[in-house]
């Protein structure tokens, strides 16, 4: 009987998925220097007895070297990326039995450089003319 039910869950899963990569892909640039953040955002199931979702990601179509148990949410950060590198992503839901679906539709995206910031200070913010004012460069990134 459970195997039944499993089948008949897998079912919606696998409708669910369909649906959930038109995944959304929004890129951030992290802070960190070479590290770029993707925000993937997914439909969630509705299935009674769906306990979360996986992620899986790599650099390659069809070929996911990571994959991080998000929970039961339906939008989940990848920090530490690449900047400049392409991507390619797919879910997969489970169930409380942890049984997961086949892979969602796969999305990809690039991971977004820095863009750099030019940036100075003074040393003085207000003087009498003629003044001399010293600037410390405080810029980042590269073009």
């Amino acid at each position: 009987m459970s195997i039944i039910f499993f089948a008949s869950t897998l079912e919606v899963f696998r409708i669910a998925i369909k649906v959930l990569l038109g995944i959304c892909v929004f890129a951030f640039v992290s802070s960190n220097a070479n590290s770029a953040q993707v925000t993937l955002t997914w439909d969630a199931s509705s299935e009674a007895n769906l306990a979360g979702y996986m992620v899986y990601y790599g650099e390659r179509s069809g070929v996911y070297g990571n994959k991080i148990d998000v929970g039961n949410v339906s939008t989940h950060a990848l920090a530490n990326l690449t900047e400049g590198k392409q991507y390619f992503y797919a879910v997969t839901a489970y169930d409380v039995a942890r049984v997961e679906s086949p892979y969602s539709n796969e999305a990809s995206s690039i991971a977004p450089s820095a863009k750099p910031v030019a940036a100075f200070n003074s040393d003085k913010a207000t003087a009498i003319a003629p003044a001399t004012f010293a600037f410390t460069n405080s810029s980042s990134g590269t073009i």
